[in-house]
């Protein structure tokens, strides 16, 4: 990590990892649909250098363990996801996929 980056996660003006999560969780909830959420964030940087928050979309289903469907990156210091329609796509069907596999064990 650099200096610039140990910097940037010190400062004021970056979301908290627990924002990260929230944003992705409200996401994919209105985007995609019930049982997803957000998993835990982990600090990634880019080849440029700027810090994004790599938030897993876990499929979550009662009396089910979690599982990955997906990940969303959000800015760290923006706050946007970047999440494309091909990568949203997909995300809605590993998670129809893998709820279907729940419902027919």
């Amino acid at each position: 990590m650099t200096k610039r980056d140990r910097t940037l996660l010190n400062s004021n003006d970056v979301i908290p990892a627990a924002e990260a999560q929230r944003r992705v969780t409200r996401f994919v909830l209105l985007e995609v649909g019930d049982h997803l959420s957000g998993g835990d964030p982990e600090e990634v940087h880019d080849q440029e250098g700027r810090t994004y928050w790599s938030v897993p979309v876990m499929l979550v289903i009662p009396h089910e363990p979690r599982r990955k469907v997906g990940e969303v990156l959000v800015d760290a210091v923006t706050g946007w996801l970047q999440i494309t329609d091909t990568a949203l796509a997909e995300i809605t069907a590993e998670a129809e996929r893998l709820a279907g596999d729940c419902v027919t064990a």
